[in-house]
């Protein structure tokens, strides 16, 4: 897949705004209207399909007290396994209505096999704190890739039509800000979203598919295969 930079992506973003030699929108804006364009692509996308973008972080248990610093590029939450004993199952998020769920009798608890997870600020505990032993892994959608001006930070084009759609995200931008017209980029814009949706909405028109893990001689719908 192609990367690209916020240097080439600022010269495509002029010219799809001719303002090639203008200075009425200089370089640090226009570095803030690709972030912005890039935030809004990636919203919409995980919108639209929540795991086309999938990281995981793997914690030792039991957490520290207080619980684990999430990743630096948490965005949001898919799901999170534990592992213990060589069998692996998926722990339910703690939701408020619960928060009385482990001040029940012991012969309760004993059937409650699992903590739950909670994600509290920038950090991920268990409930109850310290209740078990493992790994947990954490599955999560990542934060959109950001320019910072170092000149360093590439974006991927992951999927046809993506940096097109920040260029002309960006140029509307520009132009909006000149109190220019925008009709014609801002219909090119709904053409490339929309394309890029279709692209990723077939990836599970057929639905989830376990398949077998001959590891542990079992079946898991938590592995999807995606085409």
């Amino acid at each position: 897949m192609a990367t690209f930079t916020e240097t080439e992506l600022k010269d495509r973003a002029r010219r799809r705004a001719d303002m090639v030699n203008s200075t009425f929108v200089t370089d640090t804006e226009i570095r803030d209207y690709l972030n912005s364009s890039i935030s809004e692509l990636h919203d919409m996308m995980v919108k639209s399909y929540e795991d086309y973008f999938v990281s995981e972080q793997t914690y030792t248990i039991p957490l520290a007290t207080g619980g684990a610093s999430l990743p630096a590029d948490f965005y949001k939450a898919l799901g999170v396994d534990y592992e213990s004993g060589g069998i692996t199952s998926t722990l339910r998020a703690y939701s408020f209505t619960e928060r009385n769920v482990y001040n029940t009798p012991y012969a309760v608890i004993d059937r409650l096999a699992q903590p739950m997870y909670k994600i509290e600020g920038t950090k991920i505990k268990l409930i109850p704190e310290n209740s078990a032993s493992g790994t947990i892994t954490l599955f999560y959608v990542p934060e959109a890739t950001q320019f910072d001006g170092s000149g360093v930070t590439q974006i991927t084009n992951v999927i046809p039509g993506y940096e097109e759609y920040i260029v002309a995200a960006t140029a509307i931008r520009m132009l909006m800000k000149e109190e220019s017209d925008t009709s014609a980029l801002e219909l090119e814009k709904q053409q490339l979203g929309r394309r890029i949706i279709r692209a990723i909405s077939p990836r599970d028109a057929s639905g989830s598919h376990a398949i077998r893990d001959v590891r542990k001689g079992r079946y898991r719908d938590d592995f999807i295969l995606r085409y």
